[in-house]
């Protein structure tokens, strides 16, 4: 059988996903020495990347030390790559002696990055080619970029007649929904949709459109919505008259207000939203003809069935244009908030743009944009045809919280490499999903070997290489944790994936993992507080009991650490604690402020 090329580990935290990617980094040099250099590993941190070189070296420096030296950990790495390559201890030693050598004399050839600093490199070696300027420095800090185009745009206000009007409009947006005042605040919040990967393609559409065209935009939404509410109030008007006509009032029907005939007073309205998903009484006054209350007089009875053919005529009628409306209503009043917020944003792009030509500065959120109008339109990208040479093995750690566009702007060497029947490998946890602030998108690692998202017909070619050479794996042990823990993690999430939409449960469809026999002990304790006792104090007073309970089962105050929820609530904890005697290291603690000879200085 063919051995698939294109490997997926997706498995649970402690499972040995980075070891695994650096035995195959092995595997692969191991089998020859110069492959080090075609070898592309890609993290998400540089604290990440240089953890996996390290770990890459140390394994390689502990290999060519005497095979009786070797430590455990690296027995047990190299097993199944001695077992696969038929090679004795004594030509794994040589191999990594040599490999070391060829490392340090060439250390730059080992490629273990960021996916940042990957497209960096392409873009700085295509720059030309990519039309950018030349010299260009890369903006890493997108927040002062950010306040120094809101800081211009309030600048023109006021000298500017159109900006001028538009900023006003956007003010009253806002006081209208009751949020802030303070219009720098509100752009600064606005602007940062400007740098995040899925308003990148909205942002070309942003700039191609002028305060006008924003003003009339908002005049035809206003007209088309001033038109329905005004057909369905005179509807509205036009039961409510049939009762005045008839010496009928609201209190004569059953319920009154909150009954059937109330479906009329919020047509009369022009409560659109509302009328959407029409009441039970309503629908059966009309459906059983019951209209009024038990035991009404037969003067009412007589002319509310008078009139009661004509209000069904009405209610049909309404609803039947509220149904064929009610979408469009809704989206454009959502639009009428976010219509002149849009046409600010607008305005702060072209401002950056400004800034950005004349300081020659290009920001680091736009590496991905910028590569992928190539990599979505060509088979196989010029900017990548010298890379492809180089690197015929792509490792991703992490592979999670990758983005869409960063998936897509590596797919056009993975699927070279695979092609050329190279392994590739990528590796992650989908429960461990945490950067979808910065455009991580889970779902693509969840779909893998398909492709989620975009599919260009290039892509469509990609995603059949992807799925031809697939092999999946899972690894089942976690290593890390004691048995108490990982118990309790698979009964735990086993228990809440239940109630998760469908397309998330397959994330927990393996989670059962097991422990390392080795780490049999562990302890998991849940207490839980009563509303009627006041939570947060339970919680401050049963703290310093905790952690003497631990002290006197021989833990050290170093063995323990609080997570809270937020900073404030860990300043809170680290004072009740400290005024308890207990010693605690945290942020507050550190600060001079609550160091005891100051606070007796301060009060002397």
């Amino acid at each position: 059988m063919t051995e698939k090329k294109f490997k997926v580990y997706k498995s649970s935290a402690g499972s040995g996903k980075t070891f695994t990617l650096v035995r195959e980094f092995l595997r692969l040099v191991l089998r020859n020495p110069n492959n080090y250099r075609h070898i592309l590993a890609i993290t998400f941190t540089n604290k990440a990347a240089n953890e996996m070189k390290s770990r890459i070296v140390n394994s390689l420096v502990n290999l060519a030390k005497p095979v009786d030296e070797w430590p455990e950990a690296q027995q047990t790495m190299i097993a199944p790559i001695r077992e696969e390559s038929g090679m004795n201890d004594e030509e794994i030693r040589q191999r990594a002696t040599m490999v070391i050598a060829n490392i340090l004399h060439n250390y730059t050839d080992l490629s273990a990055t960021t996916i940042d600093s990957f497209m960096q490199r392409v873009i700085r070696t295509f720059s030309l080619d990519l039309n950018l300027p030349q010299n260009y420095e890369v903006e890493l800090n997108v927040d002062m970029l950010r306040q120094h185009a809101v800081d211009r745009l309030i600048d023109l206000a006021g000298s500017d007649k159109k900006l001028t009007s538009l900023l006003v409009h956007y003010l009253e947006t806002k006081t209208e929904d009751d949020k802030s005042w303070r219009i720098e605040i509100n752009l600064n919040e606005a602007a940062k949709s400007l740098f995040r990967e899925d308003g990148v393609q909205q942002r070309d559409a942003l700039k191609a459109m002028d305060y006008e065209d924003y003003r009339r935009y908002y005049g035809l939404i206003i007209k088309w919505i001033s038109g329905l509410e005004a057909q369905l109030v005179k509807m509205g008007e036009q039961a409510l008259n049939l009762l005045s006509a008839n010496d009928l009032e609201i209190a004569d029907f059953s319920h009154g207000k909150s009954g059937a005939i109330g479906y009329f007073v919020k047509l009369a309205q022009g409560r659109v939203g509302e009328l959407a998903k029409p009441g039970s009484r309503i629908q059966t006054a009309v459906a059983e003809g019951e209209w009024t209350k038990k035991n009404q007089s037969q003067i009412i009875e007589t002319r509310v069935e008078r009139i009661a053919p004509q209000l069904v005529e009405i209610y049909r009628n309404s609803q039947e244009l509220v149904q064929v409306s009610v979408q469009r209503y809704n989206t454009f009043n959502l639009l009428l908030k976010h219509l002149y917020p849009l046409a600010v944003l607008g305005s702060i792009e072209n401002i950056i743009g400004e800034i950005r030509e004349e300081k020659r500065i290009l920001p680091i959120s736009e590496f991905n944009r910028i590569i992928a109008r190539v990599t979505q339109t060509e088979t196989m990208p010029y900017i990548y045809e010298r890379l492809g040479e180089k690197y015929h093995h792509l490792m991703i750690d992490e592979f999670q919280d990758t983005s869409l566009l960063q998936w897509q702007n590596l797919l056009p060497l993975v699927e070279n490499a695979l092609s050329e029947n190279h392994v590739n490998l990528v590796v992650g946890d989908a429960k461990q999903a945490i950067y979808r602030w910065r455009s991580g998108e889970v779902d693509q690692f969840i779909a893998l070997p398909r492709l989620h998202g975009v599919h260009s017909v290039v892509n469509q070619m990609r995603e059949q290489v992807l799925v031809n050479q697939y092999e999946g794996h899972d690894l089942p042990v976690n290593w890390r944790s004691h048995k108490a823990i990982v118990e309790f993690n698979n009964s735990f999430f086993q228990h809440v994936s239940m109630r998760l939409a469908e397309p998330y449960k397959a994330v927990y469809d393996t989670l059962n993992q097991q422990y390392n026999p080795a780490k049999n002990k562990g302890l998991v304790q849940t207490e839980f507080f009563h509303a009627n006792d006041e939570p947060r104090q339970a919680m401050l007073e049963r703290l310093p009991e905790l952690i003497r309970e631990l002290q006197s089962a021989n833990y050290r105050l170093s063995d323990i650490a609080i997570l809270c929820r937020t900073n404030n609530q860990g300043s809170e904890i680290a004072r009740h604690l400290l005024a308890d005697g207990i010693r605690v290291i945290s942020s507050d603690s550190l600060l001079l402020g609550y160091a005891v000879n100051v606070l007796s200085l301060i009060h002397i």
